[in-house]
This record gives structure tokens, sequence and C-alpha cells, in this order.
């Protein structure tokens, strides 16, 4: 797919995001009262259908048959080569704006959530799924993409009793059910890849409301008689100032009033919910079929119209190759002088068009004009002069640098229709068959080889010694030779089989020493080995021992958070019972047990002096 196709098909995509955000706009208020945010939240599912529709084959339009016509051909120089028509093509610079824009708006947003991170401070866990910040802006909420986790703020316990904590939790549990955070993670994406569109940030908005307000309403379904404690846990929470775009957030600055005002609405009945899913799912493939059915029908494959294919004085073979693709090859039989069209499709979208007059000259010349057009633009007006079989080539686009060729290549053979020659392609098939038909003369040569065996008794040789003729001498050579010195070669190899006996005792002593040198190696990396072995256990003891008390930490650190609650709500609920009289009575004592504490840690440090004071040696007198 060329640069040009993919900025269309990116128009296209664009127009099929903006038409299904409009129509979700429209529908989620009139969804909304009738069956529940929950199924205004999955109107949402338009966007992605309108997408993925564009990725469907397009449908494929009938040609019409195109009535047969002169053609005016002006005059001009035979050749063989076209020229391209030179225009101005934006296509790379729009990529590359878009690029930067793209590139732009992933940082913005990695930039927001970083901020937004680094504002929570150090993150304590609490248990699996929870973590304690020390902030409480935009808290609580659900983070993260791969692994989302839930954080807390500071003052949890200190803002929301034990029911409201419950609901919270609830809240955030249910986002992260749901997989809210990867359908964040899919606006963020689409925000970055559309950032130029307006209305893809405006959705990104409202897809964040009726996201809360779906989550708001499957809370209250699970938990029907916590409707004020829900309400009241949203008027506490703090409404955060800045967000992070991967988070589902419990304060998030979408309107409060809206959200309070549900918890008042009746759920929607069960037969209301199901006949709004229903009803989604039909406009989903509504609106995918309209955008399938609204992208413009690409030609067949290849069309080939001409005046009488049965029959005509001259036979056309055709290769129509385009953008380096598989040629395509045809053959048609057309009178002299009538208009041939060639119709084919590029395999993207566009469409070539080829219209071609042949005419017979003098000496078996044929006169070829030819009209090229790639998506109804005249792109080369060629006219060649060639001989009958001969190939008249005509190249329109560029070479590039790794030695394909964008354009279009269309290669003509004519040829007169009653005695037509074969084609040359098969012309090139025959060099690789000459070395097939070579190997089939090596057999001869083996056929010469049974003489061979006949031959063979030249080892009967080893018999002419009976006849005691001179030729066998030859071999008896080598027992004179072996005879002619006998008391010196004793004498050598006597001294030979000293000095190998010599050397076999050193190899035999460098063998007992080699191998009392391995047995020490052997022994010493047994040792090592053993006590790597040691070593290795005591570390994953070590380790083992060290996550038992990382476990036993957080689970004290929990069961405090837990006996810390537990104690904070008994007080309350005890000051709950008790008059101002009795508060104050309660406070006073607690001042006086804290000051006579003080008094006594006082007199145990002016004891722990003197001891001190007494211990310490007495300096000499001078």
């Amino acid at each position: 797919m060329d640069s040009a196709e993919l900025l269309r098909e990116f128009g296209d995509a664009t127009l099929a995001l903006s038409a299904a955000v409009v129509l979700v706009f429209l529908l989620s208020r009139w969804l909304r009262p009738r069956f529940g945010a929950g199924v205004a939240y999955a109107a949402w599912w338009l966007v992605p259908a309108a997408l993925l529709a564009l990725l469907l084959p397009a449908p494929v339009a009938d040609l019409p048959e195109a009535p047969l016509m002169p053609m005016a051909i002006p005059a001009a120089a035979a050749a063989t080569t076209a020229a391209p028509v030179a225009s101005f093509d934006p296509t790379p610079w729009l990529a590359a704006l878009w690029l930067l824009g793209a590139l732009a708006m992933a940082l913005r947003l990695w930039w927001l959530q970083r901020r937004f991170e680094r504002g929570l401070g150090r993150l304590r866990p609490l248990r699996d799924d929870l973590w304690k910040a020390q902030t409480s802006l935009g808290l609580p909420a659900l983070l993260g993409v791969m692994r989302a986790r839930i954080v807390l703020p500071d003052d949890f316990l200190s803002r929301y009793d034990a029911r409201e904590r419950q609901l919270m939790l609830a809240h955030e549990r249910t986002h992260h059910r749901r997989g809210d955070h990867l359908a964040n993670f899919a606006v963020v994406a689409l925000r970055c890849v559309f950032w130029f569109n307006p209305l893809v940030h405006l959705a990104a908005r409202f897809f964040r409301h009726d996201q809360e307000l779906a989550c708001d309403q499957a809370v209250i379904a699970a938990h029907p008689d916590s409707r004020r404690a829900y309400g009241e846990a949203m008027l506490k929470t703090l409404m955060a100032d800045r967000q992070a775009p991967l988070g589902c957030h419990w304060g998030f600055s979408h309107p409060l009033k809206e959200r309070v005002m549900q918890l008042k609405s009746p759920m929607p009945r069960p037969w209301a919910r199901r006949i709004g899913a229903i009803t989604v799912a039909l406009l989903a493939l509504g609106t995918g079929f309209a955008v399938w059915s609204a992208q413009p029908a690409r030609a067949p494959k290849a069309v080939i119209q001409a005046g009488d294919l049965r029959g005509g004085d001259h036979r056309i073979d055709v290769a129509l190759r385009i953008d380096g693709d598989e040629a395509e090859r045809f053959a048609v039989v057309n009178p002299d002088g009538e208009l041939l069209k060639l119709t084919r499709q590029d395999g993207k979208g566009g469409r070539i068009d080829v219209d071609a007059t042949v005419r017979p000259l003098d000496g078996g010349r044929y006169d070829i004009a030819m009209a090229l057009k790639r998506n109804g633009r005249e792109i080369s007006q060629p006219r060649l002069v060639v001989a009958e079989g001969t190939p008249a080539t005509v190249k329109v686009g560029d070479d590039k640098a790794d030695g394909t060729f964008a354009g279009v290549e269309l290669v003509m053979v004519v040829a007169d229709a009653s005695r037509t020659p074969p084609p040359p392609p098969p012309a090139p098939p025959a060099p690789p068959a000459a070395p097939d038909e070579a190997l089939p003369p090596v057999p001869p040569v083996p056929a010469m080889a049974p003489p061979a065996p006949p031959a063979a008794p030249a080892p009967l040789a080893p018999r002419a010694p009976k006849p005691s003729a001179v030729p066998p001498a030859p071999p008896v050579l080598p027992a004179p030779v072996s005879t002619a010195r006998p008391q010196v070669s004793s004498e050598r190899a006597h001294q030979a089989v000293r000095v190998h006996a010599g050397q076999a005792e050193r190899a035999r002593a460098e063998a007992v020493a080699a191998q009392a040198a391995a047995a020490r190696h052997a022994a010493q990396s047994n040792a090592d080995f053993e006590a790597g072995k040691a070593a290795a256990r005591e570390a994953a003891r070590a380790a083992a021992a060290a996550k038992d008390a990382e476990q036993a930490a957080r689970a004290a650190e929990a069961a405090a958070f837990n006996v810390d609650a537990e104690a904070a709500e008994r007080t309350r609920a005890r000051y709950a019972t008790m008059s101002p009289q009795e508060i104050e009575a309660e406070l006073e004592a607690t001042r006086q047990r804290i000051e006579k504490r003080r008094g006594e840690l006082r007199a145990m440090a002016a004891e722990q002096a003197a001891r001190e004071a007494a211990r310490a040696p007495t300096p000499a007198a001078n």
C-alpha cells in the first residue's frame, strides 16, 4: 500500500470514527433513562464497530460494457518508455505532520500520567490489590493497565466510615472487573492516532462520564440499601483538579450532580436491560454495515473489452505489472484499428485503465497507440511502432532504491491471428532444460565400465612367479633391501627399543603424576561444589526467611490498619453515646494520666543519670 492509498484509508477511518461518535452522543441521552447507564455505556461499542468495518473487503462494482469507438491518435515519435507526469505529492509531508502530532499527544498524556503518579508520593502496600498513598488528591483510583492496583488516600480511615469504605472499594473493584482500565488505554491510543480530531477528545470526556455512571449503577444494584452512604461518600470526596489518563478515579471531575441524582432513580428492570443490550448490538451491527457499504466500490480484478474476442485480425499477448506485483497475462484477438480497453484493480482500492489501438504497417510492423490512466487521471499517452512478435514495453513510474519499480509496466506482443507464433515466455524455460538433457550422455560412460572387469585379471600377476619369469623381480626387491646390513640394523633396533622404553617410562610417570593431579583437582572441585551447595542452601534459607519476614510485616501492618480502624470506630461509637460533660471529664482524666506518666519518665531519667554519674571514675588529683 503506497502513501496515497494509506492517506485515503486514514481519511475514511477519520470520517467513520467521527460519525460513530456523533451517533453515540445522540443515542446516549435517549438510552440512559430508558435502559440504564450500563446500556448507555455499552453504546460506545459503536466506535470500534465502525473502525473494524473498514477492515472488511470493499464491495466489487460491476463495470458496464463500454461502447467501441474510434480514437484519434496524435502523431508522436516511437518510444519504448514513457515518462511519468510530474506533479507535487503532499502525502509525505502530511504523514510527517501526523507523526509529529501523534508523538506530541503521546508525550503529553505520558507526562500527565507521570505527574499524577509522582504526586501520590511513596505507595505502601496494604493488601494484594490495595496501596496507600501519601496524598488524598484524586483518590481512591484504579491505576495501571496490565497490573492495575487500587490506590487509597492517606486519610481513607479518618474521612470515611466503614460502610463508605466498603462501597468505595466495591466501586473500584467493579472498574477492574469490567476492564474499564483497558478501555481507558484504548481511548488514549485513539487520542494519539486521531489527535487532530476534536471530536475524539470530547468523546473521551463523555466516555469517562458514562463509565462512572455505569459503575455507580452496578454498585448500587449490588448494595440497594446503601444509596445514602454512597452519596455521602461522594460528597466527602475532594474533587480532583488533575487526573491520570490511565486511571479510573472516584473523584473524577465530571458533573457530580448527575451521579447523585442517579442514586434517587429506580433501577431498570432486567427485561429493560436485556432489550437495551439487544438494541445496542443491533445498532453496532447497523453502524458497521453502513460504514462498510459507504466505502467506494472497487473495480473487478481485470476486465478486457474488445470488438470480438472470438475472432479478429491480430492477436495481442498482454502482460501487466503494477507496483512490482506479479504480472498478469491476457491473450486478446481484436480487429485492426478497433479500440481495446483493459481495466484492472491495483489491489489497493485504485484502478488502472489501458486503451490501445493496433494498426498494421508495411514490413510486418504494427503501430500501437495507448492511453494509460490511474484512478481516472491520465498518466501517459505512448505510441510505439514494433515488428511482429517483438515485445513493446511501456513503463510509467520510478525505480526505488531497493531495486523494485513503483508504477505501471505494460508489455504487448502483437502477431497475425492466422499464424500466431508461440508466446515468448516459454523461451526462458529452454535453458534450464539443457542441463537435464546433458545428463543422459553421462550414462554411456558407465556403460563402458563392464569391459573394465575383464581387464581386472591384472591382479593375477602374482601367479607369474610360478613360470620363474623375470618380470616378477620388482616385487621381490623389498626382501634384499631389508637384509642388506643385518648387524647394523639389529644394533639400531635395540638402541631404538631402549630409547622408546625410556620414553614410555617417562610417559608412564607423567601419566601417574597427571592422574594424581587430576585426583587432587577432583577432590578440590568436589569440596568447592559441596561448599557452593551449602552456601546456596544457606542463601535460599536466608531469602525464604526474608520473604517470610516481609510477608509477616505486611500482615502486621494490615492487621494494625484493621485494628486502628476498629479502634477508631469503637471510640467514635462510644463518644456518640456520651454527653459533653462526660467527654470533658474523660479528657481531663486522660490529661492527668499523661502528666503522671511524664513525671514517672522524668524520675526514671534522673535516676538513670545519677547511676551513670556514680559509675563514672573520679579524676585523680595532680
